[in-house]
């Protein structure tokens, strides 16, 4: 078993780190390792002798992002007298409610509900429907599976 090679930490926690394995001493003592061996690669604090009985890694439970969106038309293209399609980014800021992590959709639907109310009665007052010719955007509560991210992903095209 190959010794620990000591050198000073710059991480903050813990006084030394091994230079072979990336152990500091503290993790070290808790967990009773004597030396940089029986790792599955640099840096894994896990011994080999733990992994005798792997099983598939099952995925995290799903949980679900309330988010209010900026929500708008974007034009497609002129086919069969021009097209459109809905594009929407997160709105994240003081302006806006923070968003909300449920664990079941829902839950999720019902605090959009709550959350689409206080955007009607707030920021969305004087804004035209995205429909509407005269629209620059509006702002609607969705429930997102995980975080909240734009949509599309890229440009559709017409078929």
């Amino acid at each position: 078993m190959a010794d620990h090679k000591w050198i000073k930490s710059m991480l903050g926690h813990g006084n030394l780190v091994c230079q072979n394995c990336a152990v500091t001493d503290l993790e070290a003592a808790a967990i009773g390792m004597v030396g940089c061996e029986g790792h599955r690669a640099a840096g894994n604090l896990v011994p080999d002798h733990l992994y005798e009985d792997e099983q598939e890694e099952t995925p995290p439970p799903p949980f679900y992002t309330v988010c209010p969106f900026l929500v708008d038309r974007a034009y497609g293209g002129p086919e069969e007298g021009g097209w459109w399609y809905d594009v929407g980014e997160p709105a994240i800021g003081p302006d806006f409610p923070v968003p909300v992590i449920c664990h079941t959709r829902e839950e999720a639907e019902v605090l959009a509900g709550y959350m689409q109310r206080t955007l009607n009665n707030t920021i969305n007052v004087g804004r035209y429907p995205v429909e509407s010719v005269l629209s620059n955007g509006s702002y609607q509560a969705q429930v997102c599976e995980e975080w909240p991210k734009a949509y599309p992903d890229r440009r559709p095209h017409y078929e």
